[in-house]
């Protein structure tokens, strides 16, 4: 029995070391010229990781990861055991929110709140067929005691960006301005009280990306993480008061192969909407 309960337990905490390494190496994660994912030997000379048996390693790294080969994502059942070295491992967006809620149960239930609002949101987005302001909900207050207001205006919104680009805007915007105008609107609506987390959710058109950005971003869902991880490090770097924790998601293109156009508009300009940054804002009314 006590061998078990070692087994168990072992096994727990080692998820948990590697589970951490992993969301450590996704920051940029394969955009703006970082590595896509990390090697089984990066890990293993982690000094953290290096007290794990290679066995867990190899046993918890495709539980907590998707695993790539020359770029490309594989099945758990395509890995060849005998040559862990050509494989590289990416953290499974899940997994990371997991991760995030073992900082603190504060946070935890903070966190839950938040992943749950953004569901029905979005829930809410599709189930509706609004097309022209993806994430167009005002305000939202969780609990008549709780004190806390999320807000997801199209005011916050960012875009749009230029095809196929994720730090680029279209009518000769600079995202860096628009990011600081961003800044100031939220710091002016901190009448809902101290700015909590910022929900950022990138959004790309349904047009396929090219051979080229292909290589850069995977796909469309990928463009669209890396548009809001853009907007994420300017907010951090523009934030005069304390950066508030930030979720990045990623949405799929509002605007379908059904989606009727006028004669006088143009395909690109109705699908302008979707290459953009939508944020949802959580605040917390300490009076």
């Amino acid at each position: 029995m006590k061998r078990i309960f070692n087994y168990c337990c072992y096994g727990d905490i080692a998820y948990i070391v590697v589970a951490k390494f992993a969301a450590a190496k996704a920051k940029g994660c394969g955009f703006e010229g970082e590595p896509y994912g990390f090697s089984l030997n990066e890990i293993k000379k982690d000094k953290n990781c290096k007290r794990i048996d290679e066995f867990w390693l190899k046993k918890i790294l495709p539980s907590i990861c998707t695993v790539r080969k020359d770029g490309e994502e594989i099945k758990i059942e395509q890995i060849d055991s005998n040559h862990w070295d050509k494989y590289k491992f990416v953290i499974k967006s899940d997994e990371f929110m997991k991760l995030a809620t073992l900082k603190s149960i504060k946070w935890a239930v903070v966190g839950l709140i938040v992943t749950i609002i953004v569901t029905i949101l979005l829930s809410f987005v599709k189930d509706n067929n609004i097309v022209e302001n993806p994430v167009n909900i005002v305000q939202v207050d969780i609990g008549q005691n709780s004190g806390m207001t999320v807000t997801c205006p199209e005011k916050y919104a960012v875009g749009p960006f230029v095809t196929g680009k994720a730090n680029e805007l279209e009518d000769d915007k600079i995202l860096k301005v628009e990011v600081q105008l961003l800044v100031n609107k939220l710091t002016a609506d901190s009448v809902f009280g101290k700015l909590l987390w910022l929900i950022l959710i990138g959004s790309a058109d349904r047009k396929p990306l090219t051979s080229a950005l292909s290589r850069i971003y995977g796909s469309n869902s990928g463009l669209a993480q890396a548009r809001a991880l853009k907007v994420k490090n300017l907010l951090k770097q523009q934030f005069n008061a304390k950066v508030p924790a930030m979720l990045v998601l990623s949405t799929g293109p509002s605007k379908t192969i059904n989606t009727v156009v006028s004669s006088k508009d143009t395909e690109e300009h109705v699908l302008a909407s979707d290459r953009s940054v939508y944020l949802c804002a959580l605040f917390k009314d300490e009076t």
